[in-house]
């Protein structure tokens, strides 16, 4: 937040809060029920899915092209 008031860019705390919030319940693995701060590979599938029915994107993106330098 402190780096987009000094940017002069609205925000709103609250729905800052949320995301941050729903971005570390994503994280849970559904077959741990712990956070691995990693992507699987059935969410990256979800991804891809979503960006090609929104035509975001025109090929899925590999695991590779993310993990890899």
């Amino acid at each position: 937040m402190l780096y987009m008031r000094q940017s002069g860019i609205s925000a709103n705390e609250a729905a800052q809060r949320w995301m941050l919030k729903e971005c570390l319940r994503l994280l849970v693995s559904p077959n741990t029920g712990k956070r691995t701060y990693m992507l699987e590979s059935d969410g990256l599938d979800l991804v891809n899915r979503i960006l090609l029915q929104g035509g975001e994107i025109k090929k899925p993106i590999t695991y590779k092209q993310i993990t890899e330098p």
